[in-house]
């Protein structure tokens, strides 16, 4: 009886032993399977996430100044936020560098401290570049900078009677609906993130980033003989997404 327990009990730590040398075996091979993609794949990306932009404002400028002498022509707006949606098409050109090719959309609507309603959209093209911080498994940190540029518009409506200044006066330049118009600019932006490797063909990541706010260009309308423009001063952005690696 002695001798079969002690050849029980070997045989129970050869059996364990066995097994935690497959178990090891099998996590370094998970670990290795879940490692970045190889150097010259591509991926396709999808995501959406919040934009803050601080300080935004819009102002309106009649041709005539002095159709302004009683209301002040600029409306602040403070702080606003709204969804951001981004699509990206990104390269592996070592096992922790790539680049990306991105174009997000987000607008800003009905976020007014004033008579009327708002409305400001961006759509942002921005060639990246990406360093990953090599974990060698199921997390992996970066970091990254972009350039590229914003086509952004902006839209007032005023309410049915009108915009009236402190005298009771109703505006002639703030009736109806001012249309900024389309313009481009520069626009750059850095950041941090880290990537999930789920497997080896699909990956998750949580980013933020910092970008330069939007500046519109004043334009002209003709009909309304007056000028808008739409500023803000930096804008931030946390984004989650999902990549198909092939």
């Amino acid at each position: 009886m002695k001798n079969l327990s002690s050849k029980k009990f070997l045989l129970l730590k050869s059996c364990a032993f066995v097994a935690f040398s497959l178990c090891f075996c099998n996590v370094n091979n998970f670990t290795s399977y879940l490692h970045a993609a190889e150097p010259g794949s591509f991926y396709v990306k999808l995501g959406s996430g919040l934009v803050i932009s601080p300080n935004i404002k819009i102002e309106v400028i009649p041709s005539d100044s002095t159709l302004t002498k009683n209301y002040d022509n600029i409306i602040n707006y403070g702080s606003i936020n709204d969804k951001i949606f981004r699509g990206a098409i990104g390269y592996y050109a070592d096992s922790d560098i790539r680049t990306e090719l991105s174009l997000s959309y987000f607008q800003f609507q009905d976020k007014i401290n004033a008579p009327g309603e708002v409305t400001l959209k961006n759509f942002v093209g921005m060639l990246h570049g990406y360093y990953d911080i090599n974990t060698e498994g199921f997390f992996t940190p970066y970091i990254h900078a972009g350039i590229g540029a914003r086509q952004s518009s902006a839209k007032y409506v005023s309410p049915t009677d009108g915009v009236k200044d402190i005298t009771g006066t109703t505006i002639p330049f703030l009736v109806g609906t001012l249309d900024s118009g389309t313009s481009y600019q520069l626009a750059y932006s850095g950041g941090f993130g880290f990537n999930l490797n789920l497997t080896k063909r699909l990956m998750a990541s949580v980013e933020y980033s910092i970008s330069n706010g939007q500046d519109q260009s004043v334009k002209k309308l003709d009909t309304e003989k007056m000028e808008i423009k739409a500023t803000s001063s930096l804008q931030h952005s946390v984004s989650a997404s999902v990549a198909l690696i092939f």
